[in-house]
């Protein structure tokens, strides 16, 4: 019970810190709480679910650590990606509008190169891992007297469940920055004027 609470006041931690670092992306506490929760949920039951490792209170809080952790910069990222090509772009948003577009429409317009951008940095990480990066995980198993291969394997679930949580991260700050950037009433948002 205890390490599940910690879990939640990781992901309520992290979300916070993600608001405080991204002030241009209003009301981003309820998409930043979504996207760390459902990161964190699903590397957990992947984890677990399969029995990659055997389930303890230590796993549950060291899987969690290395799942928020990562969504944390990912998600700040993407919002700022975000934030920067709606303020950079204001005619391809007033175009996209005028030609019938709703919200949703927008999002599928915009969101792709955001996302893209902000999930370059990790896919171009796990890339090179084991080549050039020697990850904390694998040395510190090998270091430890570990069989390489399953220090290898350690790591490879590692790097996996990073890029899996910051894709997730990335989809879910980008589609509901993008969303804000649009009011109801199908016109830009005031805070996008603002610093264009």
């Amino acid at each position: 019970v205890w390490s599940w609470l910690w879990v939640v006041f990781m992901v309520a931690v992290a979300s916070g810190v993600m608001v405080r670092r991204m002030p241009d992306a209003p009301r981003a506490w309820i998409p930043a709480s979504i996207a760390v929760a459902v990161s964190t949920g699903i590397g957990l039951a992947v984890v677990f679910g399969f029995g990659v490792i055997p389930y303890r209170p230590i796993s549950v809080v060291v899987i969690a650590g290395i799942t928020i952790g990562n969504a944390l910069p990912h998600g700040v990222l993407a919002a700022k990606q975000v934030v920067a090509q709606a303020r950079d772009n204001p005619g391809t948003i007033e175009a996209l509008l005028a030609s019938g577009f709703d919200r949703g429409g927008v999002v599928r317009f915009l969101a792709p190169e955001s996302s893209r951008m902000a999930l370059i940095p990790q896919i171009e990480r796990t890339k090179v891992v084991g080549l050039i990066a020697l990850p904390g995980a694998m040395t510190g198993l090998l270091l430890a007297g570990v069989d390489p291969v399953d220090a290898v394997v350690i790591q490879l679930l590692v790097m996996y469940l990073v890029l899996g949580a910051a894709a997730i991260t990335i989809i879910v700050m980008v589609i509901s920055v993008t969303r804000a950037a649009i009011t109801p009433r199908l016109q830009i948002a005031d805070w996008v004027k603002a610093g264009s």
